[in-house]
């Protein structure tokens, strides 16, 4: 089995490249579906900024959510649990439970509770992370038809199906009015 090396063992690149460049190998070794890979790369990556940079700086935040993501796809999500939760914890109160960086932290715990059947602790988090959406960024953008279509999707896996058909209908509409129907 061949291990994947760092950015800094191939290239001696500074530390601070090196861990964007490992952070973003890890994550395409995660979508690649390399787990054990990933894990090595994510975790070392983690690791290494949280004892440079602290645990609430932006970057070490950033990697730990991405490591969290990854511990759960993998059904690890006892470990990722903690994780995730405090890097929320921490973001709510240094950004705000508005700013993007919190709400992708929310989301991620979110997909953690989802994966783990927990949907109904999932939904006031999601509705959190729609609203806020909506809020900030208006009905219209991406990221806030991303949170109606999660937050669609949770209610469908959750049998509530009468409150679920109308947010796919509304993120539908605005889909087809600001890209156009054949947008795929």
């Amino acid at each position: 089995r061949k291990r994947h090396k760092s950015v800094s063992e191939r290239f001696g690149a500074s530390s601070s490249e090196a861990g964007v460049m490992d952070s973003l190998f890890g994550v395409l070794l995660h979508h690649r579906g390399k787990h054990a890979d990933a894990e090595v790369m994510l975790r070392r990556v983690m690791e290494a900024r949280v004892n440079t940079l602290g645990f609430e700086h932006p970057d070490s935040l950033d990697s730990v959510n991405s490591f969290a993501l990854l511990l759960d796809d993998m059904g690890k999500g006892s470990e990722a649990w903690p994780l995730c939760s405090r890097a929320e914890t921490v973001r709510d109160r240094i950004l705000g439970m508005e700013h993007p960086d919190t709400l992708a932290s929310v989301s991620a715990l979110v997909a953690l509770l989802n994966h783990t059947g927990k949907r109904a602790e999932a939904e006031p988090l999601c509705r959190r992370v729609m609203e806020a959406r909506q809020r900030t960024l208006g009905n219209e953008h991406p990221d806030t038809l991303e949170a109606v279509g999660n937050l669609a999707s949770l209610l469908a896996d959750m049998g509530k199906r009468s409150e679920a058909v109308p947010l796919y209908r509304q993120a539908l509409q605005v889909k087809e009015r600001t890209l156009g129907k054949a947008h795929p």
